[in-house]
């Protein structure tokens, strides 16, 4: 009878010791981690799905050990369990209905080096997420304990109470953590941490645990039928937003890659990313609600680039790939009953993030992805997601950072028909009738690049109008090496539509490298340098100054000593004929405000108009420039 009491003593003072342990253990409420020391546990598997029995009672639960970090999903019928076995949890609207037990002899327990947390994350349940799961654990410790010199019998069991019993004990338990439980560091005790525990809590001299088991008790929502599907693994870093993989480049000045290479299923969890559907791979979202891998990527350069190709992949289908920027995860913050922080752990749900690029990849063809390169990225950190569809496996992947800064082109120029003496009138901005993507994507100029701003406070006030800058070879003038459309401010000047380059940034072109810089506009004749130029340019090229334009004299007009691009070339053909009468006589009664036959940029067409273009009729310009 004593040694029966003995028993009991233990027991309740084992159970009081774990619940003050709990501060030190960080038992979970829903999905926190805490990230200690990790270590690999397994290597990526054949991902398999096997059937259990329906284990509705402790002694006959189902062992997970063999699934745990091996790339199997588990999947129990809830169909045919029976009524809550003792004892109950205290929690969830699932307590009196039926449930399943599931066990695991934590083959990691005296491992050095594992951290003691767990994911348990739900592959399907029945009617998730309105409906949710009530899961309880419990502890089970065979050993002995010593108060002197006499060892006694330990023993508690999957009968005795409750680990924790409040894991997921609500009915609205957020889904956004997409149907997964994370029991951080500490959660799962070693045996010599509950060896050690029962020696300081229960005052005994000394403790011996020869097993530990864990055990999991979960309960249906309102009896709802179904199949029940779901991963178990220790936690692995790399696999939430909070605790990515890092690849750091250096500013080397030059083009860097790096290759990264791992297995989604090296952990259990469904790590948020939005949802399924914001994936790229959404035709099929369903089957995209697996492990995600994140990596961190410190980007070097004032101005990056990336490119991600995927190398291989041992999984069937595709694969999704997403690079963001300003992700936002939140820390997973948890409480005690008066509302006081009790800890702070990385986050695992992406809140919000920019999608720089994005598709979704195989390797039979479509495998690379970038973001655009005309697009320069600041110096920072950057986000890349990777995650497979449900037969997952592992994958190789390399990430390329170009240093794409600019070649910035200084250039300015004045419009004859804007142009008042001193500087240019700038009606079409100041009346907003200027449009907001680049005007030259249409013949003569076929121009198709992307150069556009949100909305009419995005352009600067001083803004004139659109032209397009081209750069061109040095030893062949017809040579067009690439092309811009930026903003001609009313001081001549022409700045990109980024607002802040004071210049025009072009990407394909070489730096220190001589060039001809031409500059056209949809209703003027355009202009070509005479000579070539060194890019980037200190001094911008001054098309004003006669001795800049090729043939100045009879190509631009001098207007009080500054020379202007001559108005009247209303097709764009490089010449100035009867053909340009023709569409101003087309366009004269013509209701929009942006049109061609507008030489004086007021936002009508007018008399005004005509005689501008008249008295330049027969201009010709040079042959690069009717190219």
């Amino acid at each position: 009878m004593r040694k029966n009491l003995t028993q009991f003593n233990l027991y309740l003072l084992f159970m009081l010791m774990y619940n003050h342990a709990k501060h030190l253990m960080r038992i979970a409420t829903t999905c926190f981690c805490y990230f200690a020391s990790h270590i690999l546990l397994a290597q990526c598997a054949d991902y398999t799905q096997q059937n259990a029995p329906t284990p509705d009672a402790c002694n006959t639960s189902y062992n997970l050990v063999n699934a745990v970090n091996q790339c199997k999903k588990v999947c129990i019928d809830m169909t045919t369990a029976t009524g809550s076995t003792s004892p109950i949890p205290s929690c969830g609207s699932g307590t009196l209905t039926n449930d399943i037990w599931l066990s695991m002899l934590n083959p990691y327990a005296n491992i050095p080096g594992y951290d003691g947390s767990l994911v348990f994350g739900w592959k399907s349940y029945p009617g998730y997420p309105n409906n949710n799961p009530t899961v309880a654990l419990h502890l089970d410790v065979q050993g002995s304990v010593s108060f002197g010199f006499i060892p006694l019998p330990l023993s508690i069991n999957c009968t005795d109470g409750f680990l924790a019993d409040n894991i997921t004990c609500t009915d609205n338990t957020d889904p956004s953590y997409d149907a997964q439980l994370v029991l951080g560091a500490g959660t799962v005790p070693t045996n010599a941490q509950i060896r050690d525990l029962i020696i300081s809590s229960a005052g005994a001299t000394n403790a011996t645990v020869n097993s530990s088991q864990l055990w999991m008790q979960i309960e249906t929502f309102n009896n709802v039928p179904g199949i029940v599907c779901f991963e178990v693994s220790t936690y692995q870093p790399g696999f939430s937003c909070g605790d990515p993989n890092t690849v750091t480049f250096t500013n080397t000045g030059i083009t860097q890659t790096q290759n990264i290479s791992g297995c989604l299923c090296n952990s259990a969890q469904n790590s948020g990313y939005f949802n399924p559907a914001n994936t790229p791979c959404s035709t099929n979202a369903a089957t995209f609600n697996s492990t995600t891998a994140y990596y961190q990527i410190t980007a070097p350069y004032a101005c990056n680039q990336f490119e991600i190709r995927l190398l291989n992949w041992g999984g069937t289908g595709d694969v999704n790939v997403s690079l963001l920027g300003n992700l936002s995860c939140p820390d997973i913050v948890t409480y005690d009953a008066m509302g006081n922080v009790t800890g702070t752990y990385p986050g695992l749900l992406v809140d919000s993030a920019d999608v720089l690029a994005e598709d979704c990849l195989n390797t039979l063809g479509n495998n690379y992805l970038s973001t655009p390169f005309t697009t320069c990225l600041p110096a920072g950190t950057y986000w890349l997601l990777i995650s497979g569809a449900a037969d997952k496996s592992n994958y190789t992947a390399s990430i390329t950072v170009n240093n794409n800064t600019p070649v910035v082109v200084q250039a300015s120029a004045i419009l004859e028909g804007a142009y008042t003496g001193s500087a240019m009138t700038t009606n079409l901005t100041n009346n907003q009738q200027l449009p907001l993507t680049q005007p030259f994507n249409r013949p003569p100029w076929n121009y198709f690049g992307t150069e556009s701003v949100a909305n009419a406070a995005a352009i600067p006030a001083n803004t004139v109008d659109w032209v397009l800058l081209e750069v061109r070879d040095a030893a062949d003038k017809n040579l067009v090496a690439e092309r811009k459309a930026a903003f001609l401010l009313s001081n001549g000047a022409i700045v990109d539509v980024n607002g802040t380059t004071n210049g025009v940034n072009f990407f394909y072109i070489t730096a220190n490298t001589n060039y001809h810089l031409a500059v056209k506009h949809r209703n003027h004749l355009g202009a070509i340098t005479a000579n070539a130029v060194l890019l980037p340019n200190a001094a911008p090229v001054n098309f004003t100054n006669a001795a800049m334009a090729e043939q100045a004299a009879t190509q631009l007009v001098n207007i009080g000593g500054a020379y202007a691009l001559r108005a009247g070339d209303l097709n764009a053909d490089g010449i100035i004929s009867f053909s340009d009468i023709n569409t101003y006589a087309s366009q004269l009664l013509g209701t929009s405000p942006y049109r061609d036959a507008d030489c004086n940029l007021s936002g009508t067409v007018s008399i005004v108009d005509f005689n501008l273009l008249r008295p330049n009729i027969g201009a010709i310009g040079v042959s690069s420039i009717r190219q």
